[in-house]
Parts: structure tokens; C-alpha cells; sequence
């Protein structure tokens, strides 16, 4: 078991997506603890955290496609939407998890 420093907006962002979802162990692993540390018991449960993150930078680049500003049809919302989530929930949560764990990050 390791107890892991982490932003408290992140973790009620990653409990948002995780109590939305039903993804109920998630939702187990992020209500232990205070709000602004991560208690994982082992590399899977830290995986699953990962996983949710990786579900939902997928999802948000299917809702916003034109998010690249290479693309010929290039939309600076899609951009904006797709980045937030990308630099921010997606980022801090691999950058804090993959610092105590060996985990995936990329299919």
C-alpha cells in the first residue's frame, strides 16, 4: 500500500468521472484517504486509476476530433476542450501514479 501526495481537484475530478461512469472500483480506491492524497494498494488498482484516465482522454478526443491545429479543420474550442483534460487531469494523474508504480500510460 502506498499513499501518494495528489491534487484534491483532480482526485473530485477523477471521482466525477469515476461516480458518472459507475466504475465502482475507482470510486472504492478514490474515497479512501483524505482529499488530497491517493491510497493505492497495489500496481492493479494503480492501473485501474490509469485506465479511467486513458477511457476519458479517448472519449474527450472523440467528442472534440478537431482539436489539432493540423488538421484542415481545426477548431480552437475542440483544442481548448481537448487540452484541458489532456494537460490537466490526464497529466498530474499519470505524472503522481507512475512516480510509485510501473503502469501503463499508452495502448
Amino acid at each position: 500500500m502506498k499513499t501518494i501526495a495528489f491534487p484534491s481537484s483532480v482526485k473530485a475530478k477523477l471521482l466525477s468521472i469515476a461516480t458518472s461512469n459507475k466504475y465502482q472500483q475507482i470510486i472504492d480506491i478514490l474515497r479512501r484517504g483524505r482529499d488530497d492524497e491517493l491510497i493505492i494498494n497495489d500496481l492493479i488498482e494503480a492501473q485501474a486509476i490509469v485506465d479511467t484516465v486513458r477511457a476519458k482522454l479517448i472519449d474527450t478526443q472523440l467528442k472534440y476530433p478537431n482539436w489539432d491545429d493540423e488538421l484542415p479543420n481545426y477548431n480552437e474550442d475542440h483544442e481548448e476542450a481537448f487540452q484541458d483534460f489532456q494537460m490537466g487531469v490526464f497529466e498530474k494523474t499519470v505524472f503522481y501514479i507512475s512516480h510509485e508504480f510501473d503502469v501503463r500510460t499508452m495502448t
